[in-house]
């Protein structure tokens, strides 16, 4: 009789827990919304939740400019910031010219004492781009299965490198 009764319990336990968990699906069911704001492209939200737009801007819309007689000339600083125990390398990129860029790909790496490369450079993804005589300034954190030579720490902002490895349209001033 006391086994009948447990049993009871359990199934009536497990009969209200799968109902909870319909109940909370049938809540969080996502709808799909137009995003005015997308080139109509189409979302998910959940109902009642408003959609905030955290597109990159990759690029300028309607940028206006000509083709330069030249190569872009980048120049990219690095500091180094410790948060605590994380790591937060900003990339400061600039153009000689003053010209504008898009698509924007900084290539960094941890050099020794002695300025060798230490291991695999990575490549970052900026999600900005760099406006006609502008500057552009970009946050990452390393990751220290990017830097697995990396066993005394990330050292300091002299111990890193970095370039832009590739660039989308680049554009001179009209």
């Amino acid at each position: 009789m006391a086994m009948r009764i447990v049993a009871l319990v359990i199934i009536a336990a497990l009969g209200l827990f799968v109902w909870q968990k319909k109940q909370q699906t049938e809540s969080d069911e996502l709808v799909e919304v137009p995003a005015n704001q997308l080139n109509d492209d189409r979302i998910l939200e959940r109902p009642g939740e408003k959609h905030v737009d955290q597109t990159p801007e990759f690029f300028k819309k309607d940028v206006q400019g000509v083709e330069p007689p030249s190569q872009a000339e980048f120049n990219v600083d690095v500091e180094l910031r410790m948060m605590g125990e994380r790591p937060s390398l900003t990339f400061t990129v600039t153009e000689k010219h003053g010209w504008y860029a898009d698509h924007l790909y900084v290539d960094f790496w941890n050099v020794n004492q002695a300025g060798d490369i230490q291991g695999e450079s990575v490549r970052y993804m900026c999600h900005k781009y760099l406006d006609f005589g502008g500057t552009l300034v970009e946050n990452t954190t390393p990751m220290v299965i990017e830097f697995p030579h990396l066993t005394g720490g990330f050292g300091t902002s002299a111990d890193w490198r970095a370039v832009v490895g590739d660039s989308g349209k680049i554009l001179a001033p009209k």
